[in-house]
């Protein structure tokens, strides 16, 4: 860890290109190394604040023009602090090559933001509100997603859990119901008796919403944005069964006297203890079930074709035709969302625009001739906020879009 960085002002850090990476990126290796700075606790810390939330500030302005006469003036300038930037950032190997799409745009984010840390950052706020008004240059940005989800019990009693205190939420049977500290959902007590009374479960998680339970049984499940799991608050009888709506990852806890099902779009995922991720979204045209560890029996509910899973591979089956088919996964990109990433890997701007209608929950509109089916491949932490997202596919050359609130434009 360099130790110029504790000597650091607000504008050093705004030229330092290791540092744009990490606040416009949190690309791994920035992320890494930044955190570790800031668990340092140094003494210029408020400056590096004060530096990320300006260049934040930056990030969500569109095009704002600058007078040719203060570009002129602070031009050398900002030459001068692009050749010592060059010199500033620490040598990082083996960079995956899914990431080289948008390291070019670095020098030129160096520049904006020096052009404001030496001297323009008066004028950009005193037209800050008339760009907005007249020219409509500057976008309100949308944060990310977070923990958010509504439990309804078996009465009918609905607990908004993101507000709801940490502890016992409700008692149902033998069963506590409880919210941990860290946020997760837990169901504690023994499993019931054939013949029991059977009491349903539901927890919906919006959109700009994950939430993550543990079933009676010991069953980890992590819920993705637009989601929805149905489950019995206690298991009884000779199966464990629950109904998935949206995108789910399940640790299964062993138990072979009672095999686990999930019953998603058009299909059902049989196991008796493993790892896999469900990709179950009504309005997507495939569903995806993608096995990380054990194995699973993945059947088509109307044609009843099966396929059985081995770690590593993925089955797909196909909303319009039910054709169902297995191929090697992509674990990095199926387990992309519940890590913490976006990872599209030549992704259709369709699908793209999906995921992020669904982190964001944003609006999406398509003005012109958009060729929604370019691909596009890359990766970015799903805690930036969108403006973030849409800059680096921007940075393509090959769209641009529009903020208004939360309705994106995507223009040609």
């Amino acid at each position: 860890m360099s130790s110029k960085h504790n000597q650091y002002t607000k504008e050093d850090f705004m030229s330092d290109k290791f540092f744009l990476e990490y606040v416009k990126y949190a690309s791994l290796e920035s992320v890494a190394y930044w955190e570790s700075w800031v668990a340092s606790a140094p003494e210029n810390l408020a400056e590096m604040q004060a530096a990320k939330m300006e260049i934040r500030f930056l990030l969500s302005a569109k095009r704002i023009e600058i007078p040719s006469a203060i570009r002129e003036e602070v031009w050398d300038a900002i030459k001068n602090k692009c050749d010592e930037a060059d010199n500033s950032v620490p040598e990082v190997t083996n960079q995956p090559k899914i990431r080289t799409l948008w390291q070019s745009i670095g020098r030129i984010a160096v520049a904006a933001a020096i052009l404001v840390g030496i001297g323009t950052s008066i004028y950009l706020y005193q037209h800050h509100t008339e760009s907005i008004v007249n020219n409509n240059q500057v976008a309100a940005d949308v944060a990310p997603g977070g923990n958010k989800a509504m439990l309804t019990l078996a009465d009918g009693k609905k607990v908004i859990l993101d507000h709801a205190q940490n502890g016992l939420l409700a008692q149902q049977g033998s069963i506590m119901v409880n919210k941990t500290a860290d946020g997760q959902l837990t169901y504690q007590g023994a499993n019931g008796k054939n013949g029991a009374k059977v009491m349903m479960n539901k927890l919906e998680v919006p959109r700009a919403g994950q939430y993550q339970l543990t079933l009676p049984d010991g069953t980890k499940v992590w819920l993705n944005a637009a989601s929805t799991l149905i489950y019995p608050a206690v298991f009884t009888g000779n199966e464990r069964k629950v109904t998935l709506i949206g995108e789910a990852y399940f640790e299964v806890a062993k138990n072979k006297a009672l095999p686990f099902r999930v019953i998603s779009h058009n299909q059902v995922v049989e196991v008796l203890g493993t790892h896999f991720n469900i990709k179950a979204y009504t309005d997507d045209a495939v569903t995806k079930t993608t096995l990380l560890e054990g194995a699973v029996k993945v059947s088509q509910l109307r044609t009843h074709n099966s396929k059985l899973l081995q770690p590593g591979q993925q089955s797909l089956l196909q909303s319009s035709t039910y054709s169902l088919s297995v191929q090697q996964a992509d674990i990095e990109q199926a387990m992309g969302w519940k890590n913490g990433d976006f990872i599209f890997k030549k992704e259709s701007l369709t699908e793209i625009m999906k995921a992020l209608n669904r982190w964001y929950d944003i609006e999406v509109e398509y003005q012109g001739n958009v060729k929604t089916d370019q691909t596009y491949s890359g990766s970015i932490s799903r805690s930036m906020n969108l403006s973030a997202v849409l800059e680096r596919l921007e940075s393509t050359g090959q769209i641009k879009f529009k903020i208004t609130g939360k309705k994106i434009t995507v223009l040609e």
